[in-house]
């Protein structure tokens, strides 16, 4: 760095301490972007800044704005890492990521410095991004099943925590989906998005005949789903799977506690792991219809092996299918009838509580303008 350049930036900042000591604080990208044209105005020597541009307010941090750093579509750099992102098919992706896991690093400057001052093209940033479109796509194939606009379409996908913290979310009236890092990082997460996915969905039916916005009231979907799961609650108790399914090595079906109706769509028997069906209507669609899209011959296989159990689950199970075969089909879930006798079906549906809010750690990812870094960065001249 130049004397000169030394010198700009030091009433760069020099301005930015002024305006903190005088002013009150305002968090918004506004303020920022107006504390950022005050301290630029502030760096030409003997520079005038009028006293009402001084006094306006400032947010408690300021720091460097997000930038278009290809591959990602905008990137936010932090003292301690990047938080990255991908917009593509209205789906929006984040995922922070420490320096030292991208492989930047300096021994000269700083490494949000080495960051900003490089390529952006680390091999390893690449192939994160290339992971960061497949989410977003295959996140964009569960949008598309729902109807353009509504809230529960899943706007944000944030990689954040370990398998406890994935699960469908909203944030600030939309939809959002917390997929772990363990299953990011291994690309193993289209099983998990066709299932929170699902959730979306369901979430959307069991909403949509009140016409109002926030009302809890089902459609014919929502109610005939809670229907069969109330029904299939009384089927024969059989063990939960612990593995894929095997005709050759069938899961075991004595001296269980969950009904056969609900297991035989358990995510593990179609994905290897996970799923909860038997918890309530909306477990059971998620994993239902997770396997219906993923993997719909082992998801029939495990359905038929289980009917063998109990010869009430074969019809319905066969209306099940015929239903997951209409979802995102405007014209056929339209001709769709409410039960004969619905009071099992809402009872069923008044134990399925909204998508909790996402507020406790993916603060940087929710709002990535409140991640501590530098305020300012000057790469040196050759």
């Amino acid at each position: 760095m130049t004397p000169a350049e030394r010198w700009r930036m030091l009433r760069h900042e020099a301005v930015h301490r002024l305006q903190q000591l005088h002013t009150s604080r305002e968090e918004t990208a506004a303020a920022r972007a107006g504390a950022e044209r005050l301290a630029q105005q502030g760096e030409e020597l003997g520079r005038w800044l009028p006293r009402a541009d001084v006094l306006r307010p400032v947010p408690a941090l300021l720091a460097y704005p997000p930038q278009q750093y290809a591959p990602f579509t905008q990137v936010w750099i932090g003292h301690a890492g990047l938080v990255g992102e991908v917009v593509q098919s209205q789906v929006t992706v984040r995922t922070f990521s420490r320096y030292e896991d991208l492989g930047v690093s300096s021994k000269q400057t700083s490494e949000a410095n080495a960051y900003a001052c490089g390529t952006h093209q680390a091999a390893t940033i690449t192939a994160q991004v290339k992971k960061m479109t497949e989410v977003a796509d295959a996140t964009a194939n569960a949008n598309a099943k729902l109807p353009a606009g509504v809230a529960q379409r899943i706007a944000l996908v944030v990689v954040f925590g370990d398998a406890s913290s994935a699960g469908y979310r909203t944030h600030q009236g939309k939809g959002l989906m917390v997929l772990d890092k363990e299953s990011f990082e291994k690309g193993a997460f289209a099983d998990m998005i066709a299932h929170e996915g699902a959730h979306a969905i369901f979430e959307f039916h069991a909403t949509a005949g009140g016409g109002k916005a926030g009302a809890r009231v089902p459609d014919p979907l929502a109610l005939r789903v809670a229907d069969l799961f109330a029904r299939l609650a009384t089927t024969t108790l059989v063990p939960a799977p612990t593995g894929k399914f095997d005709p050759k090595a069938p899961p075991p079906v004595k001296d269980g506690a969950q009904p056969a109706g609900h297991v035989m769509v358990s995510d593990t028997l179609w994905s290897g792991t996970g799923g909860h069906p038997w918890e309530n209507a909306d477990e059971f669609f998620a994993s239902a219809y997770g396997g219906f899209l993923r993997a719909p011959a082992l998801l029939k296989a495990s359905i038929a092996f289980y009917a063998k159990r109990d010869a009430r689950i074969a019809p319905l199970a066969s209306d099940l299918l015929d239903l997951l075969g209409k979802v995102g089909k405007p014209k056929e879930l339209g001709a769709l009838k409410r039960p004969p006798k619905p009071a099992a079906a809402e009872q069923e549906l008044a134990k399925v509580n909204p998508p909790p809010e996402f507020r406790s750690g993916g603060g940087w990812l929710l709002d990535p303008s409140t991640m501590p870094g530098p305020d300012r960065i000057v790469c040196l001249t050759p």
